[in-house]
């Protein structure tokens, strides 16, 4: 679950070095629309794993009757490209959706 007005970081399981990536994308949707992406610029990569920080204002784009759907695209240094399966979650009610 995304805390909706939180600060929240997302760890994702990746195959890839960061010096095998060329460009990222990891994209938040819901319905069906793209509510927000993160770049490479906005990433932190480790061993085995991806790590992106989400803000308030990201969190605060979400509704929390929808699902939120995730998926990481990949352009790596040698121009394959290639996608992750689609991650579902759900964000939480909240009753002051305001950044403070």
């Amino acid at each position: 679950m995304i805390g909706k007005g939180c600060t929240c970081k997302n760890t994702f399981e990746f195959p890839f070095s960061e010096g095998d990536v060329e460009a990222i994308r990891i994209a938040y949707c819901q319905d069906g629309k793209v509510l927000f992406e993160k770049h490479k610029e906005d990433c932190m990569f480790s061993y085995s794993q991806v790590s992106v920080e989400l803000n308030q204002e990201d969190t605060l784009m979400f509704n929390s009757s929808k699902i939120i759907r995730i998926q990481i695209k990949v352009k790596l240094t040698d121009g394959s490209v290639t996608k992750s399966n689609i991650v579902e979650t759900i964000t939480d009610e909240l009753l002051c959706c305001e950044v403070i």
